[in-house]
């Protein structure tokens, strides 16, 4: 088995990938023996024994580089399955997003800070608060 880093081929860069900014026959074949050792039957039974034309496509524009540094990515999130060719080609592209610190969505936007309330807030809403406790308590006596 070789190396990630042999997926990088520094003599000849242009026998790493085709005309059409593919993977190179020899890339896949080595990214899909990785897959194999690493997912087994999971993998076969999903993708089969040999690169497809999904794959080919999914990874179009990614170095090998790229695709090392995704491997070493699925090997850190530790999933159990086998990604998707779309899932692992967005592990190969780094998330710029990401790096910075905010992802893009609702539920993981950074939001202001608000000021706390000043104190005699707090103590207007806590007698409030216990004025209209009394009030319920009173409705059930």
């Amino acid at each position: 088995m070789q190396p990630i880093s042999n997926l990088i081929n520094q003599d000849h860069p242009s026998s790493d990938s085709t005309q059409d900014g593919r993977p190179s026959l020899k890339v896949m074949e080595t990214l899909w023996a990785r897959m194999l050792e690493v997912y087994g039957h999971k993998w076969e039974t999903n993708y089969g024994p040999e690169p497809t034309e999904g794959w080919y496509r999914s990874l179009t524009g990614i170095t090998p580089k790229m695709i090392a540094d995704g491997l070493n990515r699925m090997y850190e999130k530790g999933d159990d399955w086998p990604p998707s060719a779309i899932a692992f080609a967005k592990l190969c592209r780094p998330n710029t997003d990401e790096m910075t610190g905010t992802w893009g969505t609702g539920a993981h936007k950074l939001f202001k800070r608000e000021a706390l309330p000043d104190k005699s807030a707090q103590e207007r809403a806590k007698k409030v608060g216990a004025s209209e406790l009394e009030n319920m308590k009173g409705m059930f006596s």
